[in-house]
């Protein structure tokens, strides 16, 4: 989906495992900067809206890591704006987490691969 990285316009990609974030800094002269992020390592924080008059900005979302072996402590690392709405965002990529650490014995997939159920029955 397309993000809103402070004032440069950009997309993001999410594949399996991980958040790729590819904006251009400066969209005439070119300049792009590219954020990986592993999904297991990272938390997602929204933001309530901008209550500001005079530039309204919709829910954001706060990528954090733990900055010690405890995971008391979190850092931002990340902060951005998706096209798709905060909390569609943030409820997606909680389902690919949840495939991700889930158990691959306990999944199960069709002959074809593709994902049916993750828990003990089916809905």
């Amino acid at each position: 989906c397309n993000v809103l990285v402070g004032n440069a316009a950009g997309t993001c990609f999410i594949t399996s495992s991980h958040i790729l974030f590819h904006t251009q800094l400066v969209p005439i002269i070119g300049g792009d900067k590219v954020h990986l992020f592993s999904i297991k390592d990272v938390e997602l924080t929204i933001n309530p809206p901008s209550k500001a008059m005079l530039s309204p900005l919709p829910a954001s979302i706060s990528l954090t890591t733990s900055i010690s072996r405890s995971k008391v402590t979190r850092e931002e690392v990340y902060h951005f704006i998706p096209s798709i709405g905060a909390r569609r965002f943030a409820k997606f990529l909680e389902v690919v987490r949840d495939v991700l650490v889930e158990n691959p014995d306990t999944l199960k997939l069709t002959e074809r691969g593709g994902l049916i159920y993750m828990y003990d029955e089916p809905k």
